[in-house]
């Protein structure tokens, strides 16, 4: 959806010959997408009806939207498509790696599983929703939690154990953290694998995030600065084709008219492409860094000129 094959040819071809034409530069506020016109859901949605969970009002439209009725079965399918989905992967791919995506996610959130307390979940959680601005989670991206509590001294007595423990074990710091007119409470480290934002919205709602931003855009989307999912003409009419069931529906996942046209936008091709030049960088510097401790025995903090002579005077660097 994203181009992002196309992207990865041309940085490839960049790296191999130098390009013959002259650079050219564009401001990035007047790149703009083709205009394609969406359905006219305004009218499709005449003479039906709709309901959805209230959660859908805290999420910024443009954000792709997880929400659960039961945490539990939440995760139990998720553990079902982890475990099955891997197995087939690595079936039919050459390169088999584990990248512990779920357990830096948790990290970096200050969470933590605990499998066997999972049948008191959701007697503590009434539902919960998982939003984020982009759907690349190996690369690192914005996660944010939100969580309808039947119980609220029970959740927060946890997270706050949680989050201590996560303090001592990484030397995390902690501050406070104002955003809108809501005190966040912030732990992280300087690597950002710890990275959580924790905050109260109401006496039933708190939201997790490792984003200050996505945190407060849906802080912005809570008190309408920005337009939310439940506004979304395009989810209203989805929504109306596919009532909330809670006896039949344990799962929802949306991803909106909007959402799709940021996945296809320039700004989003441009941000992919900047990713994948530095994460190039970052693996030749990795490899040299490598060959210089073969040829030295030594580690390095930088390549200064004398290091690259090293390296490229040596009869064995191709």
């Amino acid at each position: 959806i994203s181009g992002g094959l196309a992207i990865r040819e041309s940085l490839q071809i960049d790296t191999i010959e130098k390009s013959l034409k002259d650079e050219k530069t564009i401001p990035i506020k007047n790149l703009e997408a083709p205009v394609i016109q969406s359905h006219p859901f305004e009218k499709m949605l005449k003479g039906r009806q709709f309901q959805f969970s209230e959660l859908a009002g805290l999420i910024p439209e443009d954000f792709y939207y997880l929400q659960a009725q039961s945490l539990r079965k939440a995760l139990e399918i998720a553990d079902y498509i982890t475990e099955k989905g891997t197995a087939v992967y690595k079936k039919y791919n050459i390169i088999s790696i584990d990248y512990h995506i779920k357990e830096k996610i948790m990290t970096q959130l200050a969470l933590k599983e605990n499998k066997p307390a999972r049948i008191f979940y959701d007697s503590v959680i009434e539902e919960m929703a998982l939003t984020g601005s982009d759907p690349f989670i190996r690369n690192g991206t914005d996660i944010t939690l939100i969580f309808k509590l039947k119980n609220k001294l029970i959740f927060k007595t946890t997270i706050e154990s949680y989050r201590k423990d996560f303090i001592k074990e990484f030397q995390a710091e902690k501050k406070e953290v104002q955003i809108e007119k809501w005190k966040a409470d912030f732990i992280f480290t300087p690597d950002r694998k710890i990275h959580s934002y924790f905050l109260e919205l109401d006496d039933h709602t708190v939201i997790i995030s490792n984003s200050f931003n996505a945190l407060k855009k849906v802080l912005e989307t809570s008190l309408k600065k920005e337009k939310s999912m439940a506004d979304a003409k395009d989810f209203q009419y989805m929504q109306s084709l596919y009532f909330e069931d809670k006896n039949k529906k344990d799962l929802t996942l949306y991803l909106s008219d909007a959402f799709v046209r940021y996945l296809v936008s320039p700004e989003l091709r441009i941000k992919e492409s900047r990713r994948m030049a530095e994460a190039l960088r970052l693996s030749v510097m990795e490899r040299l860094s490598l060959f210089y401790y073969q040829l030295t025995g030594k580690n390095t903090d930088s390549f200064s000129n004398q290091v690259l002579k090293i390296i490229l005077n040596n009869d064995d660097f191709d």
